[in-house]
């Protein structure tokens, strides 16, 4: 494992064998700690974008519920009105 970069699954799996072999060491627990840090900073970052993209999705339907709202009011008024 380089200590510039992540750890890799490869890098996560070997560690865990080394544990399951009973032969881990400060090393490994440091990688698989550090391995699992990572993917909860991803899940945490798709959680946040997935939340936004929701929040943005339910303005959207937001808008169009009222304009089709004010369509169908133009529509079944037959006032033949402008609606931008």
């Amino acid at each position: 494992m380089s200590d510039c970069f992540p750890p890799s699954p490869a890098d996560f799996e070997a560690a865990l064998k080394r544990v399951e072999a009973g032969l881990a060491t400060i090393e490994d627990a440091t990688l698989i700690r550090q391995y699992v840090a990572d993917m909860e900073e991803g899940m945490n970052y798709l959680c946040d974008r997935l939340r936004e993209t929701r929040e943005m999705l339910l303005h959207e339907i937001e808008s169009s519920n009222r304009l089709q709202r004010a369509l169908d009011e133009a529509l079944n008024s037959g006032s033949g009105a402008y609606i931008p």
